[in-house]
């Protein structure tokens, strides 16, 4: 179901970390009614830590007018993938 804002699946705020390891993210979308909305899947702030392994990221979209990031969305973060495909966002 679509969802306002930013990251609708994985948001991460301010300095908070992520990991994902063998994780599949398809299918999730920022609603057609945010405006500037980042992340189709993940969006991570100013300050984030992320690492992704083994995983993929796919389908994911933003729908809303000058949406970016479709499947991701690193915002000033910091950002370490490994063995993991992004596509078809």
């Amino acid at each position: 179901a679509p969802e306002y804002g930013n990251g609708s699946a994985i948001r991460v705020a301010g300095a908070g970390e992520l990991v994902l390891e063998d994780v599949v993210l398809s299918g999730s979308q920022v609603s057609p009614f945010a405006v500037g909305g980042r992340g189709g899947a993940i969006y991570l702030a100013p300050g984030a830590d992320a690492s992704i392994s083994r995983s993929e990221i796919s389908a994911n979209n933003t729908l809303g007018l000058d949406g970016v990031g479709g499947g991701l969305y690193c915002d000033g973060c910091t950002l370490a993938m490994r063995t993991t495909t992004v596509t078809g966002n």
